[in-house]
């Protein structure tokens, strides 16, 4: 099998899992993983283990990207004002997590020298499964804010209590022959000149980032994080902290920081893709199965260090009761740095290296499958997802895409049944969808998002307890409205609405009709029987009007009034 192929059996993958995520509710990321898993070498095996290693610079330069807008995120003033109550949270999460992990392995059985370097990689938070949840939500707010900090010094921590664990490990076993001093030395000069190369790079991206056009920026940022990626690989630097460091710099050097993360959402969205899926592959189930006990105390010590850690910390410092309740669970997801770390002890031990790899691959099965579900679980509980977020308007089945798809071409060959009617006798009401529901004015928050779930609208109308039109809820709209289960009982349908005054009656012309849908971005427009009454009558979606108002019709049409087929396309 060829690397392309293997790589469109990826997206193909990816698609499907995106579109079964938004039908079921999760986070597309752990479906992402999941059919990774599925398709993989430890299940149908679709994908071949070696093409797994080929596509790996594609998957370090997505982590790099990710790790770049985690660093992005920090400016000194936000650093300021977070870094006080961040810090002691991160050191509650990180003693007690160590604590639980080294402590509850030992106790076990497990010799002291492996149970600590566990405890030191427990530490690790995988960053591109947890942002990329926190990503896809637009969620905001001081859980959120604390995940990022906390998930940039969980994967600093791992780092610097590896190497030191290593070297402290390696000197109890085998006494003065390990070379302590070098092996701190080589930390010291990785930490610094990582760190100072993504100074750098962040330096260079500003300043190329103000020389460059927009659509030109998104070549360089992928240029440079390139170079700098194949830098740290070539020189055995940490490349998460470079990264890091390269996203704080650019946040705080260049004015267009924003302007060019935006810019790079279409490629990004793509590696995302590629990146989850292909981590998905990489699991193994097998090594799952091999860790028994030892993999179960290692899950749920480090789980319960997690959430207790800064659970009791935040508790202490009294802060909100939301970031008591849910940051720890934010944390949870493990992967490519724990992976990463046990990749250099195999180098100095290899067989100390094998035995923390089975434990470790295998456990992270666990961790990205219900890592991303506890982030969202906890972003959403914590009341920092917009609603829009947490519905999902119903598509066209299988059946009505296909039919939309016939119906399309028997139009590109000339066989639109429209072309039979002529414009001038047509009213609003041959057009318009009858037998539609609303929104009771009275109706809650949940019956309200209940709604939304099984419409395939974007704009809602609102009816009093006589049918009549008072007002719409736009979808758009709910992005700015948080959802607060809390308070979720004592928000009506009124609250979220907006009054409107575009609405059609059934005998308005078309062409009429037409004018009134130019002048808004809605996907449909309420139908009432008459302006006196206001009953709801219908919906008149504006692909229908659009598709049949420029549609070439032989008939007499209106003079300069009327517009031709090309001024009469909304784009």
């Amino acid at each position: 099998m060829v690397l392309t192929f293997s790589l469109g059996i990826l997206l193909i993958a990816g698609v499907i899992a995106g579109y079964l995520a938004g039908w079921i509710g999760v986070p597309k990321v752990c479906l992402y993983i999941v059919a990774g898993l599925v398709i993989g070498p430890s299940l149908l095996g679709w994908i071949p283990e070696g093409h797994l290693h080929e596509l790996d610079p594609v998957l370090k330069l997505a982590l790099a990207m990710v790790l770049l807008e985690i660093g992005s995120r920090f400016k000194v003033g936000m650093i300021r004002r977070i870094i006080r109550s961040a810090v002691p949270l991160s050191l509650g999460e990180l003693c007690l997590t160590f604590g639980l992990v080294a402590g509850g392995l030992y106790l076990y059985g497990e010799p002291l020298r492996s149970s600590l370097l566990l405890g030191g990689l427990a530490l690790a938070t995988a960053p591109a499964t947890t942002i990329v949840v926190l990503r896809e939500y637009d969620s905001e707010g001081p859980v959120t804010a604390y995940t990022f900090f906390l998930v940039a010094l969980n994967n600093l921590a791992a780092i610097i209590a590896f190497e030191v664990l290593f070297a402290v490990t390696s000197l109890l076993e085998e006494g003065p022959s390990v070379d302590v001093s070098g092996l701190m030395t080589w930390l010291s000069i990785s930490l610094v000149g990582s760190t100072v190369l993504g100074i750098v790079g962040g330096l260079v991206v500003s300043v190329a980032s103000s020389l460059t056009r927009e659509k030109q920026r998104t070549v360089v940022v992928f240029a440079i994080t390139a170079f700098v990626l194949g830098f740290c690989e070539s020189f055995d630097l940490p490349y998460l902290l470079t990264f890091l460091a390269m996203g704080i710099t650019l946040a705080n050097a260049s004015r267009h920081t924003a302007e060019t993360l935006k810019e790079l959402g279409t490629v990004l969205a793509l590696l995302y893709v590629v990146f989850f899926v292909a981590a998905g592959a990489e699991l193994n189930l097998k090594a799952l199965a091999a860790v028994g006990t030892i993999g179960a105390i290692y899950v749920v010590t480090r789980c319960s260090g997690k959430y207790l850690g800064v659970r009791w910390t935040a508790k202490y410092r009294q802060e909100p009761i939301e970031v008591q309740r849910w940051l720890g669970a934010t944390l949870i997801a493990q992967a490519g740095a724990a992976i990463g770390l046990v990749q250099i002890a195999s180098e100095r031990d290899p067989e100390l290296g094998r035995y923390l790899s089975t434990i470790i691959v295998g456990t992270v099965v666990v961790f990205e499958v219900i890592g991303p579900l506890l982030t969202r679980f906890a972003v959403v509980h914590a009341g920092e997802v917009p609603v829009a977020h947490l519905v999902h308007p119903e598509r066209p089945g299988l059946r009505g895409s296909i039919h939309s798809v016939v119906s399309q071409i028997r139009i590109s060959f000339g066989h639109d049944p429209l072309m039979k009617k002529n414009r001038s006798d047509l009213k609003v009401g041959d057009l318009m969808r009858k037998n539609v529901k609303s929104i009771s004015n009275s109706a809650d928050f949940l019956e309200v998002l209940e709604f939304i779930e099984h419409s395939r609208h974007q704009v809602y109308p609102v009816t009093n307890i006589d049918g009549n039109l008072v007002s719409v809820i736009r979808y758009r709209d709910l992005r700015t409205v948080l959802f607060d289960r809390e308070v979720a009982s004592l928000v009506r349908a009124e609250d979220l609405s907006v009054e409107t005054n575009l609405f059609l009656s059934p005998e308005i012309p078309i062409q009429d009709a037409f004018d009134q849908c130019e002048k808004t971005i809605d996907d449909v427009i309420p139908v009432v029987d008459s302006i006196e009454t206001m009953m709801l009558v219908g919906l008149l979606e504006r692909r229908d009007i659009v598709r049949f108002i420029k549609t070439d019709h032989k008939a007499p049409r209106k003079t300069s009034s009327s517009p031709s087929p090309e001024e009469s396309n909304p784009a």
